[in-house]
C-alpha cells in the first residue's frame, strides 16, 4: 500500500512539472517563430533578467515608433509608460504576461491573468486583485497599448491625440483617467527628460 502511495506521489510531482512547463511555454509562445521569420522585434519577446536600461530602451524604441505611426501616441510617452508600469521590463506582470503597461482585461477576449495591484482612491493606496491582459510578445503589448488608447473615445475627448508634444500628452492621459496616481504625468515627463526619450518622437 505504501509503495502505491509513493509511486502516485512521484507521478503527480512530475505531472505537475510538465503542466507548469506547458503553461509557461504557451505564455511565451511565438518567440521562436518571430525570430525565424526575420521579425525586427526578435529577441524582445521574453524578459531578459539582466537587461540594462539602455538595452530596454533599444528594445522598446522600434515598436514604440511603429505604434506612434499607427495610433498617434508619442514614442517617448509609450516608452516612459512602459518603464514606469513594468519596472524596466522586470515586473511580475511583465514576466508572466508580457504586459508592459498594466492594461486590465476589461473588454478583452484574449487570455488573462489575476494579479495584485495598487490603486489610489481619494488619496489612499489600496491593494486589490484584478485581471490583466496576456500577450504573446512585448511587441503585441506595445501595439495593443496604442490601440487601447486610440479606440477609447475618452482619450480623444481629453486631448491625448491632439497634443502637440509629450508634455501635453502625458497630462492629457492623466486627465482622461489613465492612472489613479496623482503625479503620473510628472513621473512620465521626468523619465522622458532624464533619458532623452523625446529623440524617438522625431523618427
Amino acid at each position: 500500500m505504501k509503495k502505491k502511495i509513493i509511486i502516485s506521489g512521484i507521478t503527480f510531482f512530475f505531472g505537475s512539472i510538465f503542466f507548469m512547463l506547458l503553461f509557461f511555454t504557451l505564455i511565451s509562445g511565438g518567440s521562436a517563430d518571430a525570430q525565424s521569420n526575420g521579425d525586427p522585434y526578435g529577441g524582445i519577446q521574453q524578459v531578459m533578467p539582466n537587461m540594462t536600461e539602455q538595452q530596454f530602451l533599444d528594445a522598446m524604441s522600434k515598436p514604440a515608433i511603429d505604434s506612434f505611426h499607427q495610433y498617434g501616441v508619442f514614442p517617448s510617452v509609450t516608452i516612459a509608460q512602459s518603464i514606469l508600469e513594468s519596472g524596466w521590463g522586470k515586473s511580475g506582470l511583465t514576466k508572466i504576461a508580457n504586459n508592459l503597461f498594466g492594461i486590465k482585461a476589461y473588454n478583452w477576449t484574449g487570455p488573462s491573468v489575476s494579479m495584485q495591484t495598487s490603486e489610489v482612491y481619494n488619496g489612499m493606496t489600496e491593494t486589490i486583485e484584478d485581471k490583466f491582459r496576456v500577450y504573446p510578445t512585448w511587441q503585441d503589448s506595445v501595439m495593443d497599448h496604442g490601440k487601447f488608447l486610440a479606440e477609447n473615445s475618452t482619450y480623444k475627448d481629453h486631448g491625448v491625440f491632439s497634443a502637440k508634444d509629450y508634455i501635453a500628452q502625458a497630462n492629457a492621459l492623466k486627465d482622461a483617467g489613465y492612472a489613479t496616481e496623482p503625479d503620473y504625468p510628472t513621473l512620465l515627463i521626468t523619465l522622458i527628460k532624464e533619458f532623452n526619450l523625446d529623440k524617438y518622437d522625431k523618427q
